[in-house]
């Protein structure tokens, strides 16, 4: 049996500690989610499953990966999400099965591996995924992106290698900084289920 939390639920996390959040069991969070963390060190949240009756937010402006979400366990939020996370160039950035209901949200990212995005239904206004340091593929892969007021901008900068991409019911700009002309982009215009295999630098 998970926990339930009546009202809003805050972690403030200032030590190197790991926190891991719904790690073995779903929890249930009557209002808002939220989560800040001020010093270096991992974040694993939302790990079998959450039910989130309000907001969610994210802030961690230290190193240390930032994993959510399980595929075999969805997690739901009532309302927006929010994420801004900065974080060392080899961290990991991962979202799995997470959907929200409300408007007004944004992710943004700066520096990770390749992040990886998987079977996420989600509600906002921009997604941005800043610095992108590794060799090995991003993964945007089964994803719903949809009743957006400004078309979604997903940002991949200093891409090394190709990326796989999978969009479905999504009008996104995608942009990939050329290896050799770091000042051009290349920008195209994907709607539903275009799927973009190995698209080389």
């Amino acid at each position: 049996m998970g926990n339930t939390y009546n009202g809003n639920l805050t972690f403030n996390v200032a030590g190197s500690g790991g926190l891991y959040t719904s790690y073995s069991v779903k929890s249930n969070i009557t209002g808002n989610y939220t989560v800040n963390r001020t010093a270096a060190g991992l974040l694993d949240l939302l790990g079998t499953g959450v039910t989130i009756g309000g907001n969610f937010s994210c802030t961690k402006n230290v190193g240390g990966a930032t994993l959510m979400g399980l595929l075999t366990q969805p997690s739901t939020i009532g309302g927006s999400i929010n994420i801004n996370v900065t974080q060392n160039p080899g961290d990991a950035f991962r979202m799995y099965r997470i959907k929200n209901s409300g408007a007004g949200g944004s992710i943004t990212v700066t520096n990770c591996q390749a992040p990886n995005i998987q079977q996420d239904s989600l509600v906002l206004n921009s997604f941005s995924i800043n610095n992108y340091h590794s060799g090995a593929f991003a993964y945007f892969y089964d994803n719903n992106i949809q009743e957006i007021s400004v078309p979604i901008r997903i940002k991949l900068s200093e891409v090394d290698m190709p990326v796989i991409l999978e969009v479905i019911r999504l009008q996104v700009m995608l942009i990939l900084p050329t290896k050799a002309l770091e000042e051009e982009s290349l920008m195209m215009q994907m709607q539903v289920a275009v799927a973009i295999h190995s698209l080389a630098m």
